[in-house]
């Protein structure tokens, strides 16, 4: 498959979790590139199939409140729908409504333009390569995530990372230059972005539908009731009947 802009997920119908990850990952990079000492963690709770929460947490390395914190909750507050913005001492804590998919991508993107506004930086946009596959009982998933920050020098106190939940240590396929390390939780994953390098990320996961599942196992009840119902009148025995 061809490689894909921002833009070009901006263009199609987003459908999934990868077209969330490819902006995350872009607005997680620039908030942490507006202050040197600003330390920016992002995470995706996807709730379900087509339900996506975001949450943005801002925590300064002095713990003094940065002048970017509270323009960049005053631009999340004028997005449709707004953010909720917590603050719990000089941290600052963006959270989304429930999204679907495509709305998130949309938010990231108006996040990450106005974000870039307010730190008056022009940055690469991601490549990607992104196939999914619907098969009823779930959803097959192959991402490709890679971000060019070669001219990105490492600045003192800049610390650039990534969570990556829910996912198990056999989907995440490579990472480079930094390998995926354990956030803790067994499905929660951090990685570390390099500057100066390109830092790459291949994802190949399954996901369950539960109306999939719910579908299928309705579908077998019914069929195991024709078979009772046959079974009785082979025996002799009849349909069944109300009782009188």
């Amino acid at each position: 498959p061809r490689s894909r802009g921002l833009g070009d997920v901006y263009k199609r119908q987003p459908r999934g979790f990868a077209a969330v990850v490819v902006a995350l990952l872009v607005v997680l990079l620039l908030g942490s590139l507006l202050s040197g000492c600003l330390r920016v963690e992002t995470e995706l709770n996807v709730v379900g199939p087509g339900r996506v929460r975001l949450e943005h947490r801002l925590r300064p390395v002095a713990e003094t409140p940065l002048p970017f914190q509270s323009a960049f909750s005053a631009a999340l507050a004028a997005e449709e729908p707004p953010y909720k913005n917590m603050q719990q001492g000089a941290t600052t804590i963006l959270s989304s409504p429930l999204l679907t998919p495509q709305r998130a991508v949309i938010s990231l993107l108006h996040t990450w333009e106005k974000a870039a506004a307010l730190g008056g930086f022009v940055l690469p946009a991601p490549s990607l390569h992104w196939q999914e596959t619907n098969w009823l009982l779930g959803v097959s998933q192959h991402i490709q995530i890679s971000l060019d920050l070669q001219n990105l020098p490492a600045l003192p106190g800049l610390d650039l990372s990534f969570r990556l939940t829910p996912f198990t240590r056999r989907s995440l396929l490579e990472a480079r230059p930094n390998s995926v390390r354990p956030a803790g939780d067994p499905h929660e994953w951090i990685w570390h972005l390099e500057p100066g390098q390109v830092n790459h990320l291949e994802i190949r996961c399954w996901r369950w539908n539960p109306i999939g599942l719910g579908g299928v196992l309705i579908s077998l009840a019914l069929l195991l009731v024709v078979l009772v119902q046959r079974m009785r009148v082979r025996l002799g025995l009849g349909l069944p009947e109300l009782p009188a």
